[in-house]
């Protein structure tokens, strides 16, 4: 059973259903937060695999483990997962609809790493910048890391900018080591 093909098959089935209804977006912030409850608990698998339990209490379970009720788009989905016995894929079948509904969007979460917090309206700037850049929208997460000591490393998709202090400092340390060596 390749997991990978059942939860993409899910996931486009719940897009498409969403799409219809004019939900996709709210549907794709309930199927983050479904896979990040499912990270914070990863009891919660052993838990929907259970038997035991039935249907409705399975997604009782869910509703009770996210911070708001899930719409009845997610609703709907989540017991046609459990009838069919795919529950154990549910948050596989999640980040596989936060993948293809970006992909659909043109959305593009992007992390930015800095030595200290930025200020609002730098975040703001350095967000139109990378729109830009992009052509797409942005989901800018930062972080503070001081182990940076300065600049900044930006991270999406699959590229990586790291225009750090720190790693100019390992690479001139690297160059040294290297020219010592030779």
């Amino acid at each position: 059973m390749d997991i990978g093909m059942i939860s993409r098959r899910y996931a486009e089935a719940l897009l498409m259903y969403a799409q219809k209804r004019g939900k996709d977006k709210d549907v794709y912030y309930e199927a983050r937060m479904v896979s990040r409850v499912y990270r914070e608990y990863p009891a919660l698998r052993r838990v929907m695999s259970n038997l035991m339990l039935t249907p409705t209490k399975k997604v009782e379970i869910i509703n009770a483990c996210t911070p708001e009720e899930l719409s009845d788009e997610m609703g709907h989905f989540l017991r046609l997962l459990i009838r069919e016995k795919r529950e154990e894929f549910l948050q596989e079948i999640c980040l596989s609809y936060e993948k293809l509904f970006r992909e659909a969007n043109n959305w593009h979460d992007v992390h930015v790493i800095t030595a200290i917090p930025l200020e609002e309206e730098t975040e703001q700037k350095l967000k139109r910048r990378l729109e830009k850049y992009i052509n797409g929208t942005v989901n800018l997460y930062t972080k503070v890391n001081p182990a940076l000591i300065g600049g900044y490393a930006v991270l999406w998709d699959t590229y990586r900018m790291d225009a750090s202090v720190a790693s100019r400092l390992k690479r001139i340390e690297k160059r040294l080591i290297d020219t010592t060596n030779n």
